[in-house]
């Protein structure tokens, strides 16, 4: 991560051009739309991603999406998420230290807070030097899990 303002990661859901420069990228309309799309607070594939900047950017493609998204990751203003039989999301990086639930029924992911608040969360074992720490938790959310308990027989 080369962020060259750690507040620019913070604000670019505020101002996008002004957090691309902060991180020393290059402004451009498909950057812009990407953050745009991404204020949005949410857990976003490239699918929908794609369909939000196309509201404003018709032609851009999903390689150019791609190229997009991974110079974000890369400046640190947007975080990949990927969890195991999902297709990837993308959100923006508040700079914060959180993890996420996914529903194993309908697919919902949310944020969760990390107990200490400070990476990493987990000590890891002597010598090694841990760059990222991401914890999922799986399981079924309150709405799917009051469904599984209406449809339990008594």
């Amino acid at each position: 991560m080369n962020i060259a303002d750690p507040s620019a990661a913070l604000n670019a859901h505020e101002d996008p051009r002004a957090a691309l420069k902060a991180v020393g990228l290059r402004v451009t309309s498909p950057r812009v739309a990407a953050l745009e799309a991404l204020s949005g607070h949410g857990h976003f594939s490239v699918e929908r991603l794609l369909d939000d900047v196309r509201k404003t950017l018709p032609t851009v493609s999903f390689q150019t999406l791609y190229g997009v998204l991974e110079a974000l990751k890369s400046a640190g203003l947007v975080r990949k998420i990927e969890v195991g039989g999902h297709p990837a999301l993308f959100e923006l990086d508040h700079g914060d230290n959180h993890h996420h639930t996914v529903c194993r029924r309908c697919g919902a992911v949310e944020d969760t807070p990390c107990a200490t608040q400070a990476p990493p969360c987990i000590h890891p074992p002597a010598g090694f030097a841990a760059e990222v720490t991401e914890v999922t938790f799986y399981g079924l959310c309150a709405e799917c899990s009051q469904v599984s308990e209406s449809t339990i027989a008594p």
